[in-house]
């Protein structure tokens, strides 16, 4: 059984179960080649922006077609409009006669149809061009026109499944151990952010910002803070992790990492991913956190991180290469800078803040510091 146009009924199941993987996008090349008789095909994406993204689908009834996508992506123009089918006289208005042109001779082509197919949100577009060494017939459009709609739900079901998968590739990344998560540009603009609205976020009148706006912290300080590490973040995908309070009791910070972006997960603009923690997050790798949050010295924070560990002052000591007495004085400053009775409290206040799990991996005492010998504890 077919459909309008000769379009084989399974390919359009295929498109309306959203199948719109390598294998559903070369089939449906390949239906439309068979159909208007044409010599090649090209499907690709365009990002929000504009710019062509990886994974351009193209396939030809002969030769060797692989290089032509690149050649012919300039036809394949983000100005067109939506649900228009393009000839190649429509094309040469819209882009210049001489730069069609130019590219179907290098092609070996006469002809060519295109059409823009948006999709939902800041999720771009996808553009399809058919390549032909003979005039299209007006067949061949309503071939087109009859699929667009069909091809239209699967990229956009394909689309919103993808921002999903990213989404849980990010939450994956912010780890389970958070009361919600912002992904900012350098800008501080949020790209994406576990919270629906900004009226669902913890603490909206010290920190806000919903999907697309600034993430705006309350106190000027910590704002202008805010805005030095994602400067650093975007210098380096390397930058160490760091915190800014937001509220001192309960404890509320604000944990700032570079992100380390892999193909399809993070947005090209994303620099930083910040996760917002209370006293129901736990575990981070990072001193540097102890630092921010608490203000004490870097010492100070080895030394704190071996007692949270669960290990005695002396043995701490004997790790970090101190005395005992040098010890006992790191640790009366800590109790003092974090607000801590002792050693007990502060184990449960570092613990209870989010702050546990420090030592960097692979250590076997879980302190210690690059460069500086290993003391092993029982």
């Amino acid at each position: 059984m077919s459909l309008r146009g000769g379009i084989e009924e399974n390919l359009i199941v295929s498109l309306i179960e959203s199948r719109f993987d390598a294998g559903g996008r070369e089939r449906l090349l390949a239906a439309i080649l068979s159909r208007t008789g044409a010599r090649f095909a090209v499907l690709l994406a365009r990002g929000p922006d504009g710019v062509a993204m990886p994974g351009v689908t193209i396939v030809g009834s002969a030769g060797d077609v692989r290089d032509h996508a690149e050649l012919v992506a300039p036809l394949l123009d983000p100005k067109m409009r939506a649900e228009r089918i393009y000839s190649t006289g429509e094309l040469q208005d819209l882009l210049g006669e001489s730069e069609v042109s130019a590219i179907l001779r290098r092609i070996d082509a006469d002809a060519v149809l295109a059409m823009h197919i948006p999709l939902p949100g800041d999720a771009g577009a996808l553009h399809l061009g058919v390549f032909a060494d003979h005039v299209f017939r007006a067949s061949d459009g309503a071939v087109l026109r009859q699929l667009y709609p069909f091809v239209r739900a699967a990229g956009r079901a394909a689309a919103i499944a993808e921002r999903e998968k990213d989404r849980a590739a990010i939450a994956e990344s912010a780890g389970s151990n958070t009361s919600g998560w912002f992904l900012l540009n350098a800008a501080g603009i949020i790209l994406a952010t576990s919270f629906v609205d900004a009226a669902n976020s913890p603490d909206v009148q010290l920190l806000h910002g919903a999907q697309g706006t600034r993430l705006s912290l309350a106190d000027p300080a910590p704002e202008r803070l805010l805005g030095a590490m994602l400067k650093e973040c975007a210098a380096t995908a390397d930058a160490p992790a760091r915190g800014i309070v937001i509220r001192h009791d309960p404890l509320l910070h604000l944990r700032i990492g570079a992100v380390r972006r892999s193909p399809g997960v993070w947005p090209s603009e994303a620099v930083a991913l910040a996760t917002l923690h209370d006293e129901s997050a736990v575990t981070v790798r990072a001193e540097q956190l102890l630092v921010d949050v608490f203000g004490i010295l870097p010492s100070e924070a080895r030394l704190a991180v071996a007692l949270a560990a669960g290990h005695s002052l002396s043995e701490a000591a004997d790790a970090l290469g101190l005395t005992v007495e040098t010890a006992r004085n790191y640790s009366k400053k800590i109790y003092a800078k974090t607000g801590s009775r002792g050693h007990a409290d502060l184990v449960r206040k570092i613990h209870a803040n989010g702050l546990a799990g420090i030592a960097p991996p692979g250590t076997q005492s879980g302190i210690g510091e690059t460069g500086r010998p290993q003391g092993r504890m029982p």
